[in-house]
């Protein structure tokens, strides 16, 4: 890891600890940020250790629960690895909107930019290849497409299951394109949808859900900034309860953004109700809401910041979060040995995500 200013460690695991040295053993000596991912159920991991540890470093542990309940499952394992990719590189999630689009239809979905943005990454992620992507400049005329991306200083690339644009900013559009409203272009190519229905003969469901929406998708818009959102979670206990304390920070140029912004959160409960929270700003910059944990499970948490730059310019950031409680959550972390590995669970099925870990390494080297 020679030559790199910024040293982290990503802890990804579907399983308890059966192996030592336990994590209670070694946090002390870790003093690299941590973030973990857990693939699974707050029991199936061991959340309170993976929590500690991350913490305690200045990470955090993000927790997928079981996949495949839910239709925006699809990219949450890759949407995990890039946000936290973001995270070690200082990096800026600005808009992460998921959805889909139908044959012969074109989405413009819309994002802020603003003169504290260096550079940009726009990223699609799709369960088939099947969706072209441009982004468009705030003159609403001028385009960065794969056949003119290099020659404007960007880059296009493709992978199994996404493609993305990262660009410089300002991009040589025109007088120069910088702040202001950009547009991410999607449309569905018809011939490769149709191809892909007819390769869905072994996947009802898939074919049925194709048939009545079109092409999944989900789009990630980054920002290497000099304004930065740092959301956390805070909880009074692990087990049912407790309450959950989401804060987050909003700095420009390091200055707090004072009474310039607003924060919400959308809020996914383990009984898959859900809740619009505002966030109260409590002192310049900084912003909060209390959450009563009273059911076990995953609390999954999308925080969204939107307000003006000194300059007056728009912006948005957003993080998603997981915490979580469940009875006996509280009880002393394990040391020692550990268990035999024979007992370790059994692996977690992953329905509905095809390539997501490939994806995610594209993105990640």
């Amino acid at each position: 890891m020679a030559g790199f200013d910024r040293k982290a460690i990503i802890v990804f695991t579907d399983g308890l600890e059966n192996t030592a040295p336990m994590i209670r053993d070694v946090m002390g000596s870790i003093d690299s940020r941590t973030f973990a991912i857990g693939l699974g159920t707050e029991t199936q991991i061991s959340t309170a250790a993976l929590n500690a540890l991350a913490n305690g470093t200045g990470g955090y542990l993000l927790l997928t629960g079981l996949l495949g309940t839910r239709p925006d499952d699809t990219f949450l394992l890759t949407k995990y690895f890039l946000q936290i990719l973001a995270g070690v590189t200082n990096t800026s999630v600005v808009l992460d909107p998921s959805g889909y689009i139908a044959p012969g239809t074109s989405l413009r979905i819309p994002f802020e930019l603003n003169e504290t943005d260096i550079d940009s990454t726009v990223i699609l992620l799709s369960r088939t290849p099947v969706i072209n992507i441009q982004v468009e400049a705030p003159d609403g005329a001028s385009r960065i497409d794969p056949a003119n991306a290099a020659g404007l200083g960007a880059e296009f690339a493709e992978g199994t299951g996404m493609q993305y644009y990262r660009f410089a900013l300002p991009v040589a559009l025109g007088a120069g394109a910088h702040a202001g409203t950009w547009h991410a272009l999607l449309r569905v190519d018809e011939r490769a949808f149709k191809r892909q229905l007819a390769r869905l003969d072994n996947d009802p469901a898939g074919l049925s859900r194709a048939r009545a929406h079109g092409a999944q998708f989900s789009l990630v818009v980054q920002s290497y900034s000099n304004l930065r959102m740092q959301a956390r979670l805070d909880q009074t206990s692990l087990q049912p309860g407790a309450t959950i304390t989401l804060s987050a920070v909003l700095k420009e140029y390091g200055i707090p953004v004072d009474h310039r912004a607003t924060v919400q959160a959308e809020l996914l409960r383990p009984d898959n109700t859900t809740a619009l929270l505002s966030l109260a700003e409590a002192e310049p910059g900084v912003f909060q809401v209390g959450v009563p944990a009273t059911i076990a499970g995953i609390y999954r948490f999308r925080a969204m910041a939107s307000g003006l730059t000194m300059r007056g310019t728009k912006f948005a950031r957003e993080q998603l979060l997981t915490a979580a409680v469940f009875q006996a959550g509280d009880n002393p972390l394990p040391t020692g040995g550990g268990r035999d590995g024979k007992d370790s669970p059994p692996a977690l099925p992953t329905a509905g995500m095809p390539g997501q870990a490939e994806c995610a390494r594209s993105i990640l080297h």
